[in-house]
This record gives C-alpha cells, sequence and structure tokens, in this order.
C-alpha cells in the first residue's frame, strides 16, 4: 500500500497542475478580450507627442488629469504619399464635424500622426490640426496595431481609448462616423 502513495501524489498533483493551467488560460483570454476592447494608458506613458517642429506636445489637461473642457482627443494617421490631398481631406472631415455639434460642446482635439516621422512638417501650415511626428513608444504600438484596420482613434475625457472609427473615403460620411462614436 506504501509504494501506491507516490504514484497517487504524482497522478493528483498532474490533475491539479492540468485544472490551474485551464483555469489561467482562461484568466488570460479574458484579460486579451479587454485588452482588444480598451487601451488604457499606463502611468508611466503618455499622450505626448513630437509635433513637426520638434517641441514635445500633448493635449490640454486640467487639474484633475482629464482632458481641459471635458473634450476628446482624435488621433488619426496622415499618409505622407498623399500629402496635400490628404490634409484637405481631414480639414474637410474637421469642418463637417464642428457644423454636426452644437455650439458650446465638448471641444475635440485633432492630432494627425505622420506616417513618416516629421516628413509632414510641409504640411502643418495647411493643416486646421496639430501633426504629430511621434507619440512616446507605448502610444505609437497602440496606433501602430488599431490604425491597421480603423480610420482613427477616439481618446475621452480621461484619455482612455473610447473608439476605434473606420475609415471611409468621404469626408461627410467619415465626419458621421465621429460624430456618432462621440455620442455613444
Amino acid at each position: 500500500m506504501a509504494s501506491w502513495l507516490p504514484a497517487i501524489a504524482i497522478v493528483l498533483l498532474s490533475a491539479n497542475s492540468l485544472y490551474l493551467g485551464i483555469r489561467v488560460s482562461d484568466e488570460i483570454s479574458i484579460c486579451k478580450a479587454r485588452r482588444d476592447r480598451f487601451a488604457y494608458l499606463p502611468r508611466d506613458s503618455s499622450l505626448n507627442g513630437i509635433a513637426s517642429d520638434g517641441k514635445v506636445i500633448s493635449p490640454a489637461v486640467a487639474a484633475n488629469g482629464r482632458l481641459e473642457g471635458e473634450g476628446f482627443l482624435l488621433l488619426f494617421v496622415i499618409d505622407v504619399g498623399k500629402g496635400t490631398e490628404e490634409i484637405e481631406y481631414w480639414n474637410k472631415v474637421i469642418e463637417t464635424v464642428a457644423a454636426a455639434r452644437p455650439q458650446g460642446g465638448r471641444p475635440i482635439y485633432y492630432w494627425g500622426i505622420c506616417n513618416a516621422g516629421n516628413a509632414c512638417n510641409q504640411y502643418q501650415r495647411l493643416a486646421n490640426f496639430t501633426i504629430v511626428a511621434f507619440l512616446d513608444l507605448y502610444q505609437m504600438h497602440v496606433v501602430a496595431n488599431t490604425i491597421q484596420a480603423h480610420g482613427a482613434l477616439l481618446y475621452d475625457r480621461a484619455m482612455i481609448l473610447r473608439s476605434h472609427i473606420p475609415s471611409s473615403n468621404e469626408p461627410s460620411l467619415q465626419a458621421s462616423l465621429i460624430v456618432k462614436h462621440l455620442r455613444g
């Protein structure tokens, strides 16, 4: 009987390990699903960027750590290959969004992230938004992973990623998608 005890202990230990492995796997799946839905800024990251003139910029933040005016931040990519066409497109989107929203509403800060670093510097004077050459590493990773399938990223007043907004070739449709995501 004593010779069976080590074998039984090994079987029970193996079964327990299998059970724990399944539980941990389930928890990891839940965490990944949440991560894909929301991207939070960790304490050591920020939405600071490097503007086209080389200065470090950040959204206007109130004393409570939220965007000024309880506003939103919309990030989108500027394709340097399309140049002026891309700037005109986003200027039209911004104008259409402004026309569709009530006056005195929560502000929207618009940042266009150049897909070629500081190669978009020449377009800043044409743009009705801030052109950002770079973000900090974590945020560049978030943008790179999400912009591929989506046209823009909408951050709420707490600077938490709220929505991935699909892209559209039509500025008025893009604007209506943004307004829809702002509402809900």
